[in-house]
């Protein structure tokens, strides 16, 4: 099951490129990011 407002809110960004992509590049970094740079984080502490 999908929410219909996920369903517009998707089609209004690849309707609005301009800001669209950035947005949804922004997203979805935010959401994968925070786990890689915790890791690097660690990773970091333990060279130093």
């Amino acid at each position: 099951h999908v929410d219909p407002t996920w369903v517009r809110i998707v089609w209004a960004v690849l309707i609005i490129p301009g800001w669209g992509l950035p947005l949804l590049l922004y997203v979805l970094a935010a959401l994968i990011l925070p786990e890689r740079n915790a890791d690097e984080v660690v990773y970091s502490k333990d060279l130093s």
